[in-house]
């Protein structure tokens, strides 16, 4: 390697920080800088990632009641997954990685949970468990500081009777395994929190 590549031009400081990406930043701050200044990729984004990514889009349109039915569904899992793919075609390090179906781990598994997650919101304005008690249900709800130096995107924000609910979609493991109470991942919980405090 070259010395001094990385640093060969200059990184501009951070304009904003979401709430997904505040830990990551605690645990490698060039990593989020470089990657805010739309630098080149050192490294390969993980087929995983990209799973997620589908799934989030899909589980987006099921919120916010865009699929009706199990065929509208399937057209649009592969629609996103042919985008996605294509997307990483035109990238060097990532193109290895097609088709996801054979290099996501557990594809098939998340693939089927997502659409359990979809079939909820079939034939109705509300998700089933949901009516009676919901006033109010919204999708993709930008938040800001005032200063809009922390911001993001909440996947899902329901008012019930009780008070507001906020949904962050997730599609990797959520519990942390090292935890003998099964409790959610610091990271996950600390993401929530700002986003409740945020709102």
């Amino acid at each position: 390697m070259i010395p001094d590549v990385l640093f060969s031009s200059k990184l501009e400081p951070l304009a904003r920080i979401s709430p997904s990406k505040f830990t990551s930043l605690q645990t490698c701050p060039l990593r989020e800088i470089w990657a805010a200044n739309n630098k080149p990729k050192l490294l390969p984004v993980s087929p995983a990632a990209y799973l997620g990514t589908v799934i989030h889009k899909l589980l987006e349109l099921g919120s916010q009641w865009r699929i009706k039915n199990e065929e509208e569904m399937l057209v649009c899992w592969e629609i996103i997954v042919k985008d996605t793919e294509k997307e990483m075609q035109n990238d060097a390090l990532e193109k290895y990685f097609i088709p996801l179906s054979l290099h996501a781990n557990n594809y098939e598994v998340k693939k089927s949970m997502a659409f359990n997650i979809v079939r909820k919101f079939f034939g109705s304005t509300l998700p089933p468990e949901n009516i009676g008690k919901v006033k109010k249900m919204e999708s993709e709800v930008w938040i800001e500081t005032k200063d809009g130096k922390i911001g993001g995107k909440i996947d899902s924000v329901v008012h019930t009777g009780k008070g507001v609910e906020i949904f962050d979609y997730k599609t990797g493991a959520i519990v942390n395994p090292l935890d003998d109470e099964d409790g959610i991942k610091p990271e996950y919980e600390q993401q929530l929190k700002i986003y409740a405090g945020l709102y």
